[in-house]
């Protein structure tokens, strides 16, 4: 079975071979990635049976085929090559290290997942090993790195501009649709939004078919799974536009970006809190990279003081606080679970408890617990990209790659051998993996085409010289 949009995805892709130059195929060719790979996950491309081919699956084989084309045909950076070569020898090291050396240890993997063990508690996870997952990470994985090395060689010193540039039209087009889901559901309460994308792409397991109301509001998804992966997609978008608002100083860019902030706000996701906090960490960072080295040096205290600060009263003084909380409302129901699941899942009582405010946080938590704990165990290369899961992107980085692949990944996409490189910038890093540590996004925010704007974003806000590109 195929969808309407099946087709349109068709010519869409084909619209490329009519494109002349590679440059403006490439223009062409990012926004289209973006919105497949980032933001359209509702539906299916293709159905058989009980098997659903994803759109951004198809559109990742479509692009692995014309980015390797377009490698042989294209003069290539011999130093980011090397980089992307020796990324992926990284990612396959803990593959072939959990071949040799094969371990007892049982966690979540790709066919028994947390969720499964929340709902049936008996359940027995299997060993680490190898799986399908592995695979189909390691293909995402190099399509990404050919990705970036093509954007590299075809747009040399102008990358930064040339993809933000692009993005500007496919923006617009999710904040239309940002608006319209926001009206359809607050101002009418009606699901002729959900309505709309079910016919246009489909649906899958992950659809919604009808308006969730959380709390005071409803849920906003955008053409994503849940809200969570939405707030994503509006977090990587702010920093495209505020980079564009530098480059261009147009006024449209200042509505564009209140825009993305309402949408963020009204999400009803408790993951936009923490994009929240990373927006306002970013943009005072932005704010005072002119600073002395004296008043840069106090500044580094006085954030190290306020995490401190806001460490204690996580620990000793909010615990207590959040127990007045109220358990109707949307905000105070998640807040105290939060405290609530951190107290059951590092004691261990989430065995054998029934019982909790939001099992969504409760799966979250755990999987992070406990895929940190996976992570000690082998810290330096790790099991292998896709042999655990978990509902933490960064985790599963770390817990799959190790601390050698986490770094190499940083330095190749935030372009960390070209650069000349300020402390404002590696604090984003940080900043970006944190974030990362609370969503549920399996690789995505690291091997898909997000990655790369955002990373190319930040060069342009923070004002980075980049280097050769020979």
């Amino acid at each position: 079975m195929i969808n309407p949009f099946s087709l349109i995805t068709i010519l869409w892709i084909g619209r490329i071979f009519f494109i002349k130059g590679k440059e403006r195929r490439l223009i062409y060719l990012i926004p289209l990635t973006f919105f497949y790979e980032s933001f359209l996950e509702v539906g299916y491309f293709l159905r058989f049976g009980n098997i659903e081919i994803g759109y951004a699956f198809f559109v990742n084989l479509f692009l692995f085929v014309y980015l390797l084309f377009s490698l042989i045909k294209e003069t290539i950076p011999k130093q980011f090559f090397l980089a992307g070569m020796l990324l992926v020898g990284a990612g396959m090291l803990g593959n072939i290290l959990l071949v040799f050396f094969p371990t007892q240890v049982r966690t979540a993997n790709i066919n028994i997942s947390w969720d499964n063990k929340i709902v049936l508690p008996g359940l027995i996870f299997e060993k680490i090993h190898l799986t399908s997952f592995n695979l189909l990470n390691l293909f995402y994985l190099v399509t990404y790195i050919m990705l970036f090395i093509v954007i590299v060689s075809v747009f040399k010193k102008e990358s930064p501009k040339l993809v933000v540039r692009s993005l500007k039209k496919m923006t617009d087009f999710i904040l239309i649709i940002g608006i319209g889901e926001l009206i359809s559901k607050y101002l009418f309460r009606s699901d002729v939004f959900n309505t709309i994308v079910n016919t246009i792409f489909g649906i899958s397991e992950s659809t919604y078919v009808e308006v969730t109301a959380r709390g005071s509001g409803f849920l906003l998804q955008g053409l994503t799974q849940e809200s969570s992966h939405y707030v994503y997609v509006l977090f990587i978008l702010f920093f495209v536009i505020l980079a564009n608002f530098i480059l261009t100083k147009q006024r449209s860019d200042l509505y564009r970006l209140a825009s993305l902030l309402l949408l963020l706000a009204v999400s009803m996701s408790f993951s936009s809190l923490i994009y929240f906090v990373a927006i306002i960490h970013i943009v005072l960072l932005w704010k005072f990279r002119n600073m002395r080295i004296e008043k840069k040096i106090l500044w580094g205290v006085l954030q190290l003081a306020i995490l401190l600060v806001l460490v204690f009263l996580a620990t000793q003084v909010l615990p207590e606080l959040v127990k007045e909380l109220s358990v109707t409302g949307f905000w105070g129901r998640r807040i105290r679970s939060v405290f609530e699941e951190i107290s059951i899942v590092t004691s261990g009582r989430w065995r054998h408890s029934s019982h909790s405010l939001e099992w969504s946080n409760r799966v979250r938590l755990l999987s992070i617990y406990e895929n940190a704990k996976v992570f000690l165990l082998r810290p330096i290369f790790g099991f292998g990209l896709g042999s655990v899961v978990s509902h933490s992107s960064t985790m599963m980085l770390l817990s799959g790659g190790g601390v050698v692949f986490a770094l190499i990944w940083a330095r190749f996409n935030f372009l960390l051998g070209r650069l000349k490189v300020t402390y404002e910038y590696l604090i984003v890093i940080v900043v970006f993996l944190a974030v990362n540590v609370f969503n549920s996004l399996s690789f995505r925010p690291f091997f898909d085409i997000s990655a790369i704007i955002f990373s190319l974003s930040i060069v342009i806000i923070f004002g980075l010289k980049e280097g050769s590109y020979e």
